[in-house]
């Protein structure tokens, strides 16, 4: 079975749930509603980028699903271990009140590098 030979609402219910799991990791590391509410706007974006992706290149739905859930899900992989990290330079930026350059560590560029690339792959791959 392909994954594109899936029903549409299977692609609708795995959307939502990257979504949720989007929304779930990254909202609450967020101090104030003003934060909470930008963070909001990620699967926003990314939901346009992809009907704009869909109406340009007239592909199949199910894949610009599968590109959807698969930045989403990066996004969390990348941070995924690295919660109280981001919510302290969250608050830290919050109480200074200027952007500072937070330090990662190698682990953290290698995480972020691998996740951002090798699931957006791995989706791609899987919704040709």
């Amino acid at each position: 079975m392909h994954l594109t030979s899936l029903p549409p609402i299977a692609w609708w219910a795995f959307s939502i749930a990257a979504t949720a799991a989007f929304l779930a990791f990254f909202v609450p590391l967020m101090p104030s509603r003003g934060t909470k509410i930008r963070m909001c706007y990620g699967p926003a974006g990314m939901a346009v980028f992809c009907l704009a992706f869909f109406l340009i290149f007239r592909d199949r739905l199910e894949q610009v699903h599968m590109v959807y859930c698969s930045v989403l899900l990066a996004m969390v992989a990348s941070f995924a271990g690295r919660r109280k990290m981001v919510k302290r330079a969250v608050l830290d930026q919050k109480a200074r009140g200027v952007q500072e350059e937070i330090r990662p560590t190698p682990g953290m560029w290698a995480q972020l590098a691998l996740s951002l690339t090798a699931i957006p792959a791995l989706g791609i791959w899987l919704s040709l």
